[in-house]
């Protein structure tokens, strides 16, 4: 499939009822480490997304319509 890495994986460790870590690796080394919330209504998913190659931390807001 273009555009996926053969040696790419992903973990998901839970950090609360409502949130959740995902680490991203690529050939062995960490690339990306997420962490994903959920709000207490359920209507909004917040993603802080701590990119370690870049170095550079994005914060994602998702809401429900």
């Amino acid at each position: 499939m273009k555009g996926t890495y053969a040696n790419e994986t992903v973990s998901l460790k839970k950090l609360s009822d409502r949130s959740i870590e995902a680490t991203f690796k690529r050939d062995g080394k960490v690339e990306s480490v997420d962490e994903i919330t959920v709000s207490p209504d359920g209507k909004k998913m917040t993603t802080v997304a701590d990119n370690k190659r870049l170095g550079r931390v994005s914060t994602f807001v998702d809401e429900k319509q």
